[in-house]
């Protein structure tokens, strides 16, 4: 089978689970609840009498649904294939399925197909939807079968893109980062294309042909278009699109193809390994806590460990020797079988220094030791690497009580403390340990700079964009103004809500929440450190917004109030989105349930709120009969937020601020239209601050309920 045993265990076992048919019965729940709505609002303020009436409605009614699934299966084929992936290599099960006779093609195409499986049983499940709208009238079959195909074809794409990256990069949240980003640009520079951006024509073809057919967006808005003639055949039919489905099969091929090939040579990752400036080895530190029992070793060469003092230090290196052979061997080095060697040679009589001084390749030194030369600095980070920095002091005649208090202080017994930097210098450790390890370390990997600086570019774009626009432009339009702004806001909220997720999640993964349980933190520090330090790391995604926000109102293309407003607003949300992650990171041990929980809550917030406004102003031309459809709108919106945010831990706050959001979100979006800022900001920021706070008494009381602790104590 191509995509061999991991998508077959995925198949076997997905029926088993409720949240599959939850899954499928919310999705189908919020189509034919969107169907539900756009026909109160239409039969709400006018007649519907005849086919032509019928065909009308039909017509408007798929021009909403098919954009509308395109984005929900576009982003989350995207988020759950990355999401997937990350998983797998937080938990180091990755390193087990590459030991198996699994080749390249199963891993890489079995986890991908196993990651699409519940997103394709979405898309199959609408097609029954789009057949009964396609009875009333106004759509034609063919219609609908492109829309399906350029679907489905949109989301292997994106799903193919999102396990390519999640197999190069090796933190849950870079994968998750990455992915946001690329479909950001890949969406947005398209766009730009087909408006004309960068010219009418490229090549002598029309920019909007272009895009058609590298933009899911705009593929899946041409299959929409009513046929202009009879379709005489399946060519015919698939014309309009058959540039975009090539285009994706060839950018399948080459992403999967890419990820095939590599999968074996990113992984396991070469972050992992110590380099020369002295981090942190953690194979090497895994199989030190992992070694031989020191008796075994002690029989083996029929030594006592009393008769040497030097013995306990020769038998572990022993141990961990032939642990660590075959890893040392891809490296043409054995740098603990060397140590180990020149400790025997000391016990034999030796000398010391000699030996000592013998191991300064260790430290990534690489020259040759002179003979009178004292222990460098270079043998004493190799020394650091296994945590025995006391016993290399003692040896080499340097020991002094300063050195070895402020040397590596073993945690159990031969552990290597974190707080020492390569230099051997301890670090000082805040009062926080979990937001000292947020902003301090290299907690999600040493590349996240990447996301950073491709975050800035887009900065820099938008940027340039309103400036151009604010010299060109006398009196600049809110569509001028929001077209560069509002994207990069919600892109850093959700690149803000997946630092969140990952901070939770991977402390799950790793199995270190559970020592976190067991350690002496309180709530606040745990939980209000892992919100800090999503800030921190995302504090260009957080900067940048406001910074455009206090630019709009220096220039005076806003008024001050509403700059105040909107800089306020924007913080408030912030907030939410990593508080969201927090909270749903602690109720989930699956990374890939969490993500999708977490990021599904965000986009339903902003996108569903965007949808009924649509569909209210599409189908009527007054608010005063729209009552119906609204109530279905935020009372069904606000039972999805319950389940999502409260359902695994009630309480009476988070149901009251699931059940106010929505509404809260859309008189926000009305009195903006009404051009109302005040009302906007007030109802934002009572709604979602009120949310916020509601969300962080359960994740402290959940981290009080696992460690049996109470915060009233």
């Amino acid at each position: 089978m191509l995509i061999g045993p991991v998508f077959a265990r995925e198949a076997t076992i997905a029926p088993r689970r409720d949240k599959t048919y939850v899954g499928r019965a919310v999705y189908g729940g919020f189509l034919l609840l969107t169907i539900s709505a756009a026909w109160l609002a239409t039969t709400g303020t006018q007649r519907v009498e005849d086919v032509g009436d019928f065909a009308r409605f039909g017509a408007a009614l798929f021009g909403l649904l098919a954009p509308l699934q395109a984005v929900v299966v576009l982003f989350f084929s995207a988020m759950l294939a990355a999401a997937a992936v990350g998983q797998e290599k937080d938990r180091k099960t990755l390193l087990l399925l590459l030991l198996t006779r699994l080749s390249n093609c199963e891993l890489a195409l079995g986890k991908l197909a196993s990651s699409l499986l519940q997103i394709l049983t979405f898309v199959f499940l609408s097609t029954p939807i789009f057949l009964a709208v396609a009875v009333l009238g106004g759509v034609s079959y063919a219609q609908i079968a492109r829309v399906l195909l350029a679907t489905l074809f949109a989301m292997a794409a994106a799903g193919s893109l999102g396990s390519c990256l999640a197999l190069w990069r090796d933190k849950t949240f870079q994968a998750l980062s990455s992915t946001i980003l690329t479909l950001t640009i890949w969406l947005g520079f398209w766009e730009a294309v087909g408006f004309g951006v960068f010219g009418a024509t490229w090549g002598g073809v029309s920019t909007e042909t272009l895009a058609a057919a590298a933009s899911p967006w705009r593929a899946v808005g041409l299959a929409a278009r009513p046929d202009g003639a009879a379709v005489a055949s399946l060519g015919g039919a698939l014309a309009p699109i058959a540039p975009f489905l090539a285009v994706s099969a060839v950018l399948c091929a080459a992403i999967n193809g890419v990820a095939i090939a590599m999968v074996r040579v990113w992984n396991p990752s070469r972050e992992t390994l110590k380099n020369a400036t002295g981090e942190q080895d953690t194979w090497r530190q895994e199989a030190v806590q992992a070694r031989l029992d020191r008796e075994a070793a002690e029989r083996r060469r029929g030594q006592n460990a009393d008769e040497n003092p030097y013995s306990d230090l020769a038998d572990n290196l022993f141990a961990v020797e032939e642990t660590l052979d075959d890893v040392e061997a891809r490296e043409g080095k054995n740098e603990l079988a060397a140590v180990a060697k020149a400790v025997v040679d000391e016990k034999r009589g030796e000398k010391p220094t000699d030996n000592v001084l013998a191991l300064g390749s260790l430290g990534g030194i690489g020259t040759a030791p002179k003979a009178d030369a004292k222990p460098s600095k270079g043998v004493k980070a190799g020394f650091d690497a296994v945590g025995l920095r006391e016993n290399l002091a003692t040896r080499s005649g340097t020991a002094t009580a300063e050195s070895i208090a402020t040397g590596v202080a073993p945690r159990g017994k031969y552990a290597v403390d974190p707080s020492v930097s390569s230099s051997g210098k301890a670090r000082e450790v805040w009062d926080n340990p979990i937001l000292w390890r947020e902003v301090r370390t290299r907690a999600y990997g040493s590349r996240t700079f990447v996301a950073r600086i491709v975050y800035f570019l887009l900065f820099c774009v938008a940027a340039f964009s309103l400036h151009s626009t604010l010299a060109t432009t006398a009196v600049p339009t809110f569509a001028q103004l929001a077209a560069p702004t509002i994207p990069l806001i919600l892109l850093s909220m959700f690149l803000l809500n997946a630092q969140a997720i990952a901070s939770m999640t991977s402390e799950r993964d790793l199995g270190a929440f559970v020592l976190l349980l067991a350690s002496d933190l309180s709530p606040k520090e745990f939980v209000y450190g892992k919100l800090l330090g999503a800030f921190y790391n995302m504090k260009e995604a957080v900067v940048f917004p406001l910074l455009l926000c206090g630019y709009l109102g220096w220039k005076g293309a806003i008024a001050p109030s509403t700059a105040v407003y909107l800089f306020l607003g924007i913080c408030v949300l912030y907030l939410f989105v990593a508080t969201i992650g927090v909270h749903i990171g602690l109720q989930y041990e699956n990374t890939r349930s969490a993500a999708a929980t977490s990021l599904g809550v965000v986009f339903f917030l902003f996108i569903g709120v965007a949808v009924c406004m649509w569909t209210m102003l599409a189908f009527s031309g007054s608010f005063e009969a729209q009552l119906q459809p609204f109530l279905a709108f935020m009372l069904g919106g606000g039972v999805g937020l319950y389940v999502a945010l409260g359902a695994r831990n009630p309480s009476k706050a988070l149901a009251v601020a699931a059940f106010v959001l929505p509404p809260a979100t859309f008189y926000a979006a009305t009195s903006f239209l009404l051009g109302k800022p005040a009302l906007v900001f007030i109802s934002v920021a009572a709604a979602y601050f009120f949310a916020s706070l509601a969300m962080l008494i359960p994740a402290v009381d959940e981290f009080d309920v696992a460690t049996g602790r109470s915060t009233a104590d």
